[in-house]
C-alpha cells in the first residue's frame, strides 16, 4: 500500500505520523528486496 502524497498543512503530530509512514515504506521495500535476493555458491574439491 503506497503512502499518498503529503498535504500542504498538517498540524505537527500528522506530519510527524506521515513521515514515520513513509520511513516504514521505504524499509519494508528494501528488507523485501534483501529477502528476494539469492546467493549462490559453488565449491570444489581438490583432485
Amino acid at each position: 500500500m503506497a503512502i499518498p502524497s503529503r498535504p500542504l498543512s498538517q498540524d505537527p503530530q500528522s506530519q510527524l505520523l506521515w513521515n514515520i509512514s513513509k520511513q516504514l515504506q521505504q524499509l519494508i521495500g528494501l528488507v523485501g528486496k534483501l529477502a528476494n535476493t539469492t546467493t549462490t555458491t559453488t565449491t570444489t574439491t581438490a583432485p
